[in-house]
C-alpha cells in the first residue's frame, strides 16, 4: 500500500518572499504604489498634526527640526541638516522662520566661528511637552484597528524599504 505524499503547491518566487519582484508586486494601481502610500501617509500625518501645532509657531515644515533639537540642541545647521535629511540650505531657511517665532536662537561655534549651532529658546524647549504628547496619540490612533503584528510587519518592511533606497543614493538623504 502507498502512503500518500502531500505536496506543497508551488508558489511563485515573489509569493514566497525570495526572487526577483515584478512591477504589480509593489504596484497595485496607478496611486497604489509603495512610494505613494508613503508619501500619501506622509501628508495625511502632517495634515493631521496642524491643528495640534497651531498657534505654537511650529509649521509641519519645521516639527521635524524641532523633533530632532529637542533631543540635540546645540547642533550645527550641517549637522541638523543631515539628522532631518535635507540640504544645509533649507536648514537655513527653516531656521530663520524658527528663530523669527522665537523657537531657536543660533550662535557661532565656539570651537570654529565659521559654523553656526542651533539651540532652543526656553520657549521652543517648553513645546516639547505640549506637543509630544499629540504627536504619540496620532500615531496610536493611526494604527486603529490594526494587529500588532501587522504595525511590527509594517515598521519592519518600511526599514527594509529605506534601507534599499539608501543603497540605491549611495547614502544621500537630501533631495
Amino acid at each position: 500500500m502507498k502512503s500518500a505524499v502531500k505536496r506543497k503547491p508551488k508558489v511563485s518566487p515573489s509569493e514566497a518572499g525570495t526572487g526577483t519582484l515584478k512591477l504589480q508586486d509593489v504596484m497595485r494601481e496607478d496611486r497604489l504604489s509603495t512610494a505613494y502610500i508613503v508619501r500619501d501617509l506622509h501628508r495625511l500625518f502632517n495634515v493631521a498634526l496642524r491643528p495640534a501645532l497651531k498657534d505654537t509657531g511650529i509649521t509641519t515644515a519645521n516639527w521635524y527640526y524641532m523633533r530632532v533639537l529637542w533631543k540635540t540642541e546645540g547642533i550645527s545647521q550641517q549637522e541638523l541638516a543631515e539628522l532631518v535629511g535635507v540640504s544645509s540650505q533649507t536648514v537655513v531657511a527653516a531656521t530663520d522662520i524658527m528663530e523669527k517665532n522665537g523657537l531657536v536662537r543660533r550662535g557661532a561655534d565656539p570651537d570654529d566661528r565659521r559654523k553656526f549651532k542651533i539651540w532652543l529658546t526656553p520657549k521652543g524647549r517648553a513645546l516639547q511637552d505640549q506637543m509630544m504628547p499629540h504627536a504619540m496619540d496620532l500615531l496610536i490612533r493611526s494604527a486603529e484597528g490594526i494587529s500588532k503584528k501587522d504595525i511590527a510587519c509594517f515598521l519592519d518592511v518600511g526599514l527594509r524599504i529605506r534601507r534599499n533606497l539608501l543603497r540605491e543614493t549611495g547614502g544621500q538623504m537630501e533631495e
